[in-house]
């Protein structure tokens, strides 16, 4: 598949500031929109083929669309391009590709493709050290995130009761404190964070609710 020309300006790369590189070895990312892109996943063209076939045979059609001739190419297309970049990570979340690398020539071609749509490119810009977040007027020490993760009824419950009757212990987000309080949400994602400023009360949660801490970050003012 010939590169468009159309496309072949120079790659912009937004600053996004960090802590560390992505992945902690790499200071360049891409994401692009691809319709299927999921299917890549593995870098394997028969599981494209199975994973098309599967999709256009059983898929119903008030959901989703087949997928074409050209969809198809595209995706085998792509394969054929990641596996000849130097080293790199290649992350697929549904319709968006997420790729990190120390080359901008590959991002460069990669974003320079026709079907690589709603292209954006960052560079990690490291302004902190390690493991700390940079905030104006931080009212907290510490931030902590939730790890990823199902939960039983009882677990959240749990997890539930014990957050929202901290008020004074911890900050929560509204989209979590939102989560927390509808009693039929049986998930954490991990950009769920609560502030607070005693380590104590870290290891409380940690032992309400074994193995639902991701990270902590200590928070320093701008």
């Amino acid at each position: 598949m010939v590169l468009s020309e159309s496309k072949m300006e120079t790659l912009i790369f937004n600053p996004t500031f960090k802590d560390r590189l992505f992945y902690d070895k790499y200071e360049y990312g891409l994401t692009f929109k691809l319709k299927h892109v999921s299917f890549v996943r593995g870098l394997s063209h028969e599981f494209i083929d199975h994973r098309v076939h599967w999709h256009n045979t059983h898929s119903p059609r008030r959901y989703t669309s087949t997928v074409d001739d050209d969809a198809k190419k595209n995706l085998h297309d792509l394969i054929d391009r990641l596996v000849s970049l130097g080293e790199h990570k290649v992350v697929f979340t549904y319709d968006h590709v997420y790729i990190y690398s120390n080359s901008v020539a590959d991002l460069q071609s990669l974003s320079a493709l026709p079907y690589a749509q709603d292209c954006w490119a960052t560079q990690a810009v490291i302004n902190r050290a390690r493991d700390t977040l940079l905030l104006k007027n931080p009212k907290y020490q510490y931030r902590t995130f939730l790890r990823e993760r199902f939960m039983t009824k009882e677990n959240m419950n749990i997890l539930s009761k014990f957050l929202l009757s901290r008020g004074d212990c911890f900050r929560i987000t509204e989209e979590l404190h939102r989560k927390l309080s509808k009693g039929n949400n049986f998930y954490t994602l991990s950009h769920y964070f609560v502030d607070h400023n005693n380590m104590q009360d870290l290891v409380m949660l940690q032992l309400v609710c074994p193995g639902i801490v991701r990270k902590t970050l200590t928070i320093k003012a701008k």
